[in-house]
């Protein structure tokens, strides 16, 4: 896997994979266990959503250098291996 492959694994890890595999599993179990509203419960759920994408756009302006760093160092090491 060479540096750009895993540098946007990561970055669609963060900001694509994770945050919609927490909205749809958080609906679903607020909705069929606390029996709330589904438009409130959506409402609700991309409120923490926006919250997630601000402070992880901030954590990766100001941590690219050191992130882009460690994912050249995985890669190296893993090529040196093989």
């Amino acid at each position: 896997m060479n540096i750009n492959k895993m540098k946007k694994a990561i970055y669609a890890l963060v900001h694509i994979v994770v945050p919609c595999s927490f909205l749809v599993v958080s609906i679903a179990w607020v909705h069929f266990i606390s029996n709330k509203p589904l438009l409130e419960n959506v409402s609700d759920h991309l409120g923490i959503l926006a919250i997630w994408y601000i402070g992880f756009s901030v954590f990766w302006y100001f941590n690219y250098d050191f992130i882009d760093s460690q994912v050249e160092k995985i890669i190296n090491e893993k090529e040196g291996r093989n």
